[in-house]
């Protein structure tokens, strides 16, 4: 089993994600809105020729300066900050067109974009409060021209055969259509992009959940998932499978003249050069302390190696003195060996067997193995 550094911060790993997809939406957001009011503002504004000056057109150029100024300073701004602002223009240009120009002009439209962005950035509350004032504000201007307290400034069928006033409908009605193009664009690719990551995260919650935390190799947990699944394909018809049950020798030493991060590095060491005795589709764990568990299986294209010469293999692998900045550090193996047997066999079974057979190397002066 390989050691796995990924972090399993599922959720901040996601949030991160989240984020950066809503800084990534305010961008474009705020770049559309500036490329709308770069073109439409002007031809908003030029309509003075045409009707005279309006005093809606103050607020148009101001939010034209506005936006223009949060896309100079976007780098420095929170995501907030850039995406309120743009929503309090949207909503004050779409109030601000109901009350002057009603049905004539682009304030539905940008009403209905005011409430799309909060859907974007805000809480369901907020959205709705939002939307609330829109709708209100439509019901109260809509009853306001039917009833006359409201009239229309130009003279409406003149309004309407200007190629300007055309033109400021035409360019939200294509900002708009370019706008849900890009959001759902953006929309599918967060989704694929929080697949892949729940997916990565997932798959390295899973290898930690069956990983020693300090050497990487398995843990008892992934061990006695293992050794069941031995068992039950009946190890014997297969050809054969074995544990080893490793106890170092000396490693409490170490511990004390040391310290532990020694300790730790000489577990990590060992649990290395376990690793690199075993064959493919072998086990090496960690059980705790200063014990360890490696488990082989024959198959057809590999038999299971002698006991005896693999016992030897672990005692003399660890063995090697281990450097380190105190100098050279030794440990021994004191190491249980037994046969797996068929579906009568368990994992408390096995390593009862084996522990047993270990602890009779111990009682013969340790560094040796014993097989039950």
């Amino acid at each position: 089993m390989k050691k796995d550094s990924g972090s399993p911060a599922r959720y901040q790993a996601i949030g991160k994600v989240l984020d950066e997809e809503a800084e990534r939406a305010a961008h474009q957001l705020l770049a559309g809105v500036c490329l709308i009011a770069l073109i439409g503002v002007p031809i908003s504004v030029s309509r003075t020729f045409v009707f005279g000056w309006h005093p809606i057109y103050a607020l148009h150029l101001f939010g034209l300066f506005t936006v223009l100024a949060l896309y100079a300073f976007r780098r420095r701004l929170p995501t907030r900050v850039k995406t309120g602002t743009v929503l309090a223009l949207a909503l004050a240009v779409s109030l601000a067109g109901l009350f002057n120009l009603g049905l004539f002009g682009n304030g539905p439209m940008w009403g209905v974009f005011a409430v799309f962005i909060a859907s974007m950035f805000l809480r369901q509350r907020a959205v709705l409060a939002i939307a609330g004032v829109f709708i209100g504000t439509f019901v109260l201007v809509a009853y306001g021209y039917v009833d006359g307290y409201l009239t229309f400034p130009y003279d409406p069928i003149r309004y309407l055969r200007s190629p300007l006033t055309w033109s400021v409908a035409a360019a939200g009605s294509i900002f708009f259509l370019v706008l849900i193009i890009i959001i759902d664009s953006n929309h599918k690719s967060t989704t694929q992009r929080l697949i892949l990551e729940l997916e990565k995260k997932t798959k390295q919650l899973a290898m930690m959940a069956d990983q020693d935390h300090l050497t990487g190799v398995a843990n008892l947990r992934a061990l006695k998932t293992h050794l069941d699944d031995i068992i039950a394909a009946h190890p014997a018809a297969g050809g054969g499978a074995a544990l080893f049950f490793i106890d170092l020798d000396g490693f409490k030493k170490i511990n004390d003249d040391y310290g532990h991060d020694a300790g730790d590095h000489v577990l990590k060491t060992i649990a290395n050069t376990l690793l690199g005795i075993v064959r493919e589709g072998d086990l090496v764990a960690r059980i705790g302390g200063d014990e360890f568990v490696i488990v082989l299986r024959g198959t057809a294209q590999a038999a299971l190696p002698a006991l005896d010469t693999f016992a030897r293999r672990i005692v003399a692998a660890a063995a090697t003195p281990i450097p380190s900045p105190s100098g050279p550090l030794q440990v021994g193996a004191s190491v249980g060996v037994t046969l797996l047997n068929d579906a009568d066999d368990s994992y408390d079974a096995a390593v009862k067997r084996a522990d047993a057979a270990m602890y009779e190397v111990k009682s013969a002066g340790k560094n040796g193995f014993r097989i039950a």
